[in-house]
């Protein structure tokens, strides 16, 4: 594969999962049954330490993190495979194993990447659900 095909790809799928701002208008569906719940709790165990933070905000934080370090990793094994190309010496096995990590690396990146814009996008998506008002509105459209 050609170098700058593979940096048009990288780029454009960067691009394509950028996470978008979300403006509702009003509070979400999750947001509004995470505060009748909250109140409900206060009201029969008092109000000690309640947290502001539904599950889907929390599998959110969690999953960008993992993503997060998995990324930061494969950048380190990229790294590390251009040091392994530079240091090769014209020795042919040492060049085709950093030639195969720094693909493996790459493609690992970009599935990061891809996993990461989905999952955003699914967890935007669970998040305001209740936009809209109703399941079935959303459903509808």
């Amino acid at each position: 594969m050609d170098v700058k095909y593979l940096f048009i790809l990288f780029m454009g799928l960067t691009l394509a999962f950028q996470p978008g701002v979300s403006h509702a208008a009003e509070p979400s569906f999750s947001d509004r049954i995470s505060g009748q719940l909250e109140s409900a709790g206060a009201a029969v165990y008092g109000d000690a330490g309640v947290q502001n933070q539904n599950i889907v905000t929390m599998t959110g934080k969690l999953i960008t993190a993992a993503l997060s370090i998995i990324g930061v990793l494969l950048l380190i094994l990229i790294i590390y495979a251009g040091f392994l190309w530079m240091t090769a010496g014209g020795e042919k096995d040492q060049v085709k194993k950093a030639k195969d990590y720094l693909l493996n690396a790459v493609i690992g990146l970009i599935l990061i990447l891809a996993s990461y814009g989905i999952s955003s996008f699914v967890i935007d998506l669970i998040s305001n659900a209740g936009a809209t008002g109703t399941e079935a509105d959303l459903l509808a459209e």
